[in-house]
């Protein structure tokens, strides 16, 4: 039953990493458009990357791709999607 225990801490601390690793992302795309305003007045679609990752996408990137933030900076997000999206039969 100790395993169980353990096994169940570890779970729930985990799952408090993913919630706050979720929170920080939307945090970082909140004030990135604070401090940057004007990019969602420009007409260019605007994206941040790091590590090979989206961590910002602007309204005009989103609308371009028909694709939200959420999806575009998700960790398990296929860049390849947006040039040639998988074919559903």
């Amino acid at each position: 039953m100790a395993e169980v225990a353990t096994l169940q801490e570890k779970l729930y601390e985990l799952e408090a990493l993913e919630r706050d690793a979720s929170q920080a992302q939307r945090d970082f795309g909140e004030k990135l458009g604070r401090y940057f305003l004007q990019m969602e007045h420009m007409n260019e679609a605007i994206y941040v990357m790091f590590d090979r990752k989206y961590e910002y996408i602007n309204d005009k990137f989103a609308e371009m791709f028909g694709i939200t933030q959420e999806e575009v900076c998700h960790p398990d997000f296929d860049p390849m999607t947006l040039v040639a999206p998988r074919v559903v039969k």
